[in-house]
């Protein structure tokens, strides 16, 4: 199963940066006798979830998105977030740009069956 609380990804949707992701991070610094000092942590959370529906892979409707930009316009709320044997808390992650991207195959805005492509954006809180 591919879902977001209860709302279904489609057959096609990527999961397209999930091997992007350490959840180790890193700072080598050196002393001024030349020594190396490596700090090394465990992250808890952070992790970037970029849902693609790529132009002729993958697509939602007209509704499909309205839903989306619903309720990614509601900060804060955590949703449940499961992609095959993988489940997370996730919020939408606005802090680039719109969580919820989507352009339309054709030029037929707020057609019912218009289709969009494009990127929903969530990070593990």
């Amino acid at each position: 199963m591919r879902s977001l609380s209860t709302f279904e990804f489609h057959t096609g949707a990527i999961w397209t940066n999930q091997f992007n992701w350490s959840p180790v991070r890193q700072v080598n610094k050196r002393t001024t006798a030349g020594g190396l000092v490596v700090n090394a942590q465990t992250l808890q959370n952070g992790q970037s979830i970029n849902i693609d529906y790529l132009k002729g892979e993958a697509w939602l409707y007209y509704a499909d998105v309205l839903a989306l930009k619903a309720i990614a316009q509601t900060p804060g709320i955590v949703y449940n977030f499961t992609w095959d044997t993988q489940q997370s808390q996730v919020v939408f992650d606005h802090s680039n740009d719109d969580a919820v991207i989507f352009t339309p195959l054709v030029n037929r805005y707020e057609s019912e069956k218009c289709r969009y492509f494009g990127q929903i954006k969530l990070i593990t809180v």
